[in-house]
């Protein structure tokens, strides 16, 4: 009795299915700090918009009397256009300098690595490599230690 059979993996179960996710981003904790940072100051720069456009729009009928505070014709709702305009005034609490300050510090840094006369190693004739700008953020941040019995 002869037998023959195919064994034929699909579906999300294969090992090629399991290992095709997207490669996670490689942040330094400085970069994670900043970007969490800058979520907060958008959600504070959002809540001052609101109660802004809130407290002129409960207080607009005493503003009658001033000529120089007359309402324009708008094209979007009342409620949307006073926050948006209370969105851009408010814009300058977003420090949009820090990450191109960050990013030319980093530079810096790894030039400063790379030219380091002590860290040249003069066996191979090899200078220190830099491969990565943040690497300089970890530096002695030392999370975990893994080790063996003899080590």
């Amino acid at each position: 009795a002869l037998c023959l059979g195919v064994v034929v993996y699909t579906g999300s179960e294969t090992r090629m299915a399991m290992n095709s996710r997207p490669a996670p981003l490689k942040l330094s904790s400085l970069e994670r700090i900043t970007n969490t940072s800058m979520w907060v100051v958008l959600l504070a720069q959002c809540g001052l918009a609101l109660i802004s456009d809130a407290s002129y729009l409960a207080s607009r009928s005493s503003h009658g009397r001033a000529w120089y505070l007359s309402a324009p014709d708008l094209l979007l709702p009342d409620w949307l256009s006073y926050w948006l305009t209370f969105f851009v005034l408010y814009s300058n609490m977003m420090p949009i300098s820090l990450y191109p300050t960050m990013e030319w510090c980093n530079f810096w840094q790894t030039y400063f690595i790379r030219n380091d006369r002590h860290m040249y190693y003069r066996e191979a004739n090899m200078p220190a490599g830099v491969r990565s700008s943040n690497l300089c953020q970890e530096l002695g941040q030392v999370g975990f230690i893994f080790s063996d019995k003899t080590g």
